[in-house]
Order: structure tokens, then sequence, then C-alpha cells
């Protein structure tokens, strides 16, 4: 019997498509599956926030994206758990997952404030505030448990950047202004967020060390924000460059800033990066309008509208994209049959309609995923026969040199096979086929 706080996704599989993605320069197409992560039963609408290297997202389910009420949830694998609330609340939001499975947000206690928690294992813990404050949000998790948010006393007061590790809170400082909030943090402890400065204009920031060092890059009064960073230093966000007077997508490394721009609106925020440094993140394509709103992702120094690598009549508007992880995937909030959704992009490498993470042979199209000998490699990647006790192949080349020269000396050349790599001459290749090997297999010719 299923936890009533797990339920399967009635819909996980209703909303599967295949985008495509073509590398500039590359004649080989990448392809993605896209799925409807589906919602909790009385909540129409879902949107996806992270994404762990697992595959694990979290997010919210919600009634209505402008008021709610809403409800923590984390997917993972077909189902869908609802992370709960506090005793006496009644919504919570989960915001970031750390590949433990460890998921933190806030969720309104009885005095309807907003409390940071930790949840994990099946139990969410409340996390503290700094001294004088009642209201606190975790935004992150790193893989070593280490949490960043925000705290402060109530809308309108300071607003604090802060740690939590091992069961304590720290002030992370600020730039000089009231307004500052970490939202992201990677593996080595480096912070990223926003922090108001002594003239009152936030900049992008990172802490590190106990310190705080401002990376925005611009000038005093122009404005920025981070939102996401990696293990590489790299971090993004969104900035003003003038003579604009709309802040963009930009990245930060070593001291400098490029600017990804949009996708051909006035406004446009990157929000997560992976190790490769490929960023997603939203933009609006149509100067002065905020309904505009499309998911991008952003590699070599190209910036893509998720929704133009849609096959027509997929019914998907993809509108925010909030995380990807080492894989590739990308996680984010979409519109489809008139709801918000939560999505997940997974790269289908060999465009058989099957998650690489979920195929027996992700690199040969076989989307019946037929595996008759059970040993979990799909029956088109296990290997042929006679060459299934063959040792390693030897390179194309080599295998030519020898043959030439096998026949040069009026010696037999020997040739290794590998799975799908077929034999070196096509006569042998099509007795190797058949298993006529002269009545016994043999990796040699």
């Amino acid at each position: 019997m299923k936890s009533p706080a797990i339920m399967s996704v009635d819909r996980l599989a209703a909303v599967t498509v295949l985008i495509l993605l073509i590398a500039p320069g590359s004649a080989k197409a990448q392809t993605y599956v896209v799925t409807d992560l589906g919602t909790l039963s009385g909540y129409d609408n879902s949107m996806a926030v992270d994404i762990n290297e697992n595959g694990q997202v979290a997010g919210v389910v919600y009634v209505t994206f402008e008021v709610g009420p809403g409800r923590a949830v984390l997917w993972d694998d077909g189902t869908i758990t609802d992370l709960g609330v506090l005793p006496g609340g009644s919504d919570s939001w989960g915001n970031g997952i750390n590949d433990e499975g460890q998921v933190v947000g806030w969720a309104f206690n009885s005095a309807f404030k907003r409390r940071a928690f930790l949840w994990q294992s099946g139990s969410m813990t409340v996390l503290d505030t700094l001294g004088g404050d009642d209201q606190a949000i975790a935004d992150d998790i790193n893989d070593a448990g280490q949490v960043v948010g925000r705290s402060y006393a109530d809308p309108g007061d300071p607003i604090h950047a802060v740690l939590w590790e091992d069961s304590a809170i720290a002030n992370l400082g600020t730039l000089g202004g009231d307004i500052n909030v970490a939202y992201c943090i990677n593996d080595s402890g480096q912070a990223a967020g926003e922090s108001e400065t002594a003239g009152g204009t936030q900049h992008a920031c990172v802490w590190q060390g106990g310190g705080v060092t401002d990376i925005s890059g611009g000038g005093p009064g122009d404005p920025s924000a981070a939102r996401g960073n990696n293990n590489q230093g790299q971090v993004v966000g969104h900035c003003l460059v003038p003579p604009s007077i709309y802040s963009q997508a930009c990245m930060w490394q070593n001291g400098n800033r490029t600017v990804m721009g949009t996708l051909g609106g006035d406004l446009s925020s990157a929000t997560g990066i992976n190790e490769s440094g490929v960023a997603v993140g939203w933009s609006e394509t149509v100067p002065g309008d905020p309904s505009s709103r499309h998911a991008f992702i952003y590699s070599d120094s190209i910036m893509t509208d998720l929704n133009d690598l849609l096959p027509p009549g997929s019914g998907w508007e993809l509108v925010d994209a909030g995380a990807i992880n080492d894989r590739g995937q990308v996680v984010g909030r979409g519109q489809i049959g008139g709801v918000d959704r939560a999505f997940l992009m997974s790269p289908d490498t060999d465009g058989d309609g099957v998650a690489d993470a979920d195929d027996n042979c992700p690199d040969e199209p076989n989307p019946d995923q037929a595996d008759g000998d059970g040993d979990g490699l799909g029956d088109v990647c296990d290997p042929a026969p006679c060459c299934a006790a063959a040792g390693p192949a030897a390179p194309l080349g080599l295998a030519i040199g020898m043959l030439l020269l096998g026949r040069l000396v009026g010696q037999k050349a020997h040739s290794k096979h590998r799975r799908g790599a077929g034999c070196v001459d096509r006569a042998t290749e099509r007795r190797c086929r058949t298993g006529a090997t002269g009545g016994r297999q043999s990796a040699g010719v």
C-alpha cells in the first residue's frame, strides 16, 4: 500500500514529446524527451525548481501561481511526494535539492510566518533564524549539507543573507546595505546572490571564507544579482548594462562578465548552470510584453528558446527553466492544457523516445527496450554471438594494415571484433553474422 504522501503521477507519461537541438557546426542532432511531471490531487498547477544528479526534482504544486496555496514536493522516478507543512501551517515551497535527496525551502508556521526547513527521509526540520528575526527562507543546499538563504523579521525590515551549517546559523555579511540574499551554494561552500550597496543598489556578489565580494562588474548604480553557480566558479544571474535600462542574463567568471542577451524582448535572467557551463533561465521574446516570457538554454555563447525546439503540435509553452544538472536534464515550468506544469527535459542521444537515463541502450535506437536475456542491456546492444568472447578491438587503420601485411607475407591476418564494430573484411563479416565460421566460432579469420 502506498503512503498517503506518495502517489503515482497519473500524467507522467501522458505528455511526452521529442525536441531537437542541433549543435552549431555539427551535423549531428541532439534530441530530448520532455515530460509532464504532474501534480498532487487538488492542485492544478506545478513548477519544478531544482534537480540533482540523480534526476530527483524539487518544487511546488499550487492552486494559482499568484495566490497559492502551495505544497513543497519531490518528484522521483515516477512518484511525487508531498513534503508536508509545519504544525498549524498551510503552505510550503521547495527551493533546492542536493545529491543526497535533501530538500530545502520554506513553510508557514501557525503564526503565518515563513520559516526555512530542511526535509530528509520523510521529516521536515525547521531551521533557526537570526536573533530578533522570526522569518527565514532556505534557497539552496550543497552536497555537504550547507544551506543558504535569508532571514528577516517582517517584510520591509532588513534582510540578511545567511548560512546554516551543523544546525547553526551565520550572517554572511553585506556590501553596506540592508537587502541581502544568498540564492545558491556550490560544493566548495561558495555562496552567491545579491547584496545592497551603501548607495542603495543591488549587486551580484559571492560569499566565501568569511567575506563578501562584489562581482557585478558594472557601475555603482547598475543593479545585478546572481541566481546560480557551479563548482568551476562560474556564476549566472542578471545585470543591467547601460545604455540599456533593462537587466539581461549574465555570467561571471574570473573577474569577467558576459552578457547573454535576450530572445528578442527586454528582460532575461539566468537561473542555473551545470559543470559544463551550460546555463538555463528565462527571457522575454517581445519588447514590452512580460507575457512573452520563454525558457532558454545557453551554450557556446548562443541562447536558444526551448520552445523553438518543440515539434509542432506539442501543446507545450515552456516559460521558465530553473535548473540543469550534469546529465543535461533541465527542469522548470511550462504551460499545457491551460495550466502550469513542472517539466523535465532529458537528453535522448539515439532519438528513440526513451531518455538516456532510462534507456538500456542509449546509443542505439530501441524504442521497445527489448532485453531478451534479461541482462539489463538492450538486445540491440548485445554483442554478436561469434564475437562475444573477443578481446579489445584494434583500431580500424591498424587492422587493415595487419590484413595487408598478412597477405604480403602469405600469412593469415588476425583481427578482433567488438560490439557494433563488425569484422574486418566483408566476407568474414557475413560469415560472422550467420555463424558460418567453418564449424567453429573464433575471433580469428
